[in-house]
């Protein structure tokens, strides 16, 4: 996580308060194996919708037969899983091993758009609060006092909340835009 968290405008502590966590693992090679990106070289630039100024970096990409992504920055590496909600919309799991045990898994919105990818941490307190509480009753995700941090309980409440980002009922304030190299260039 803190790889990607580099990329993104927001202070590491900041980005880890109010996203939606697991201690394990939802996503696996039967339930997540979309492979929306080439392995390759990529620019990884984020950015904001409050316009912050938008930093990038290079980012390298490996991907095996059953769809475990490898995303490596600098010297930290991340696995990465995509579940396709539709046909250019993902639940995105990210496995940073050296998180502690309840933050290990964070998870993400991702939309494919031509040869680029965006991905959004999906944050707790920007979800409708009415879908928070359903999911919360329904036991699919535990939250914190404050609807800051939520506990992901099943992968279901996780492609919920990925298709409310994807829906558009979310605000979305920081992302983080992969374009392989190639295509960076030619912009």
């Amino acid at each position: 996580m803190r790889a990607l968290i580099r990329l993104a405008p927001a202070p590491a502590a900041l980005l880890l308060s109010g996203c939606l966590v697991s201690e394990t693992a939802f996503f696996d090679a039967e339930s997540a194996a979309a492979r929306p990106l080439a392995a390759g070289d990529y620019v990884a630039c984020s950015g904001s919708t409050d316009g912050d100024e938008v930093e990038c970096n290079p980012i390298s990409v490996s991907v095996t037969e059953d769809g475990l992504y490898s995303f490596a920055v600098e010297d930290d590496r991340l696995l990465v899983r995509f579940h396709k909600l539709d046909e250019d919309d993902f639940a995105v799991q990210f496995d940073d091993s050296d998180e502690n045990d309840d933050e290990r898994y964070q998870y993400y919105w991702g939309r494919k758009t031509g040869d680029s990818l965006r991905l959004v941490m999906i944050w707790c307190n920007d979800l409708p609060r009415a879908l928070v509480d359903k999911l919360v009753e329904d036991g699919g995700l535990s939250t914190d006092e404050d609807y800051q941090t939520c506990t992901a309980q099943s992968a279901s409440a996780i492609v919920v909340a990925a298709k409310s980002y994807a829906a558009g009922e979310v605000a979305k304030q920081n992302w983080v835009e992969m374009t392989p190299v190639a295509s960076a260039k030619a912009e």
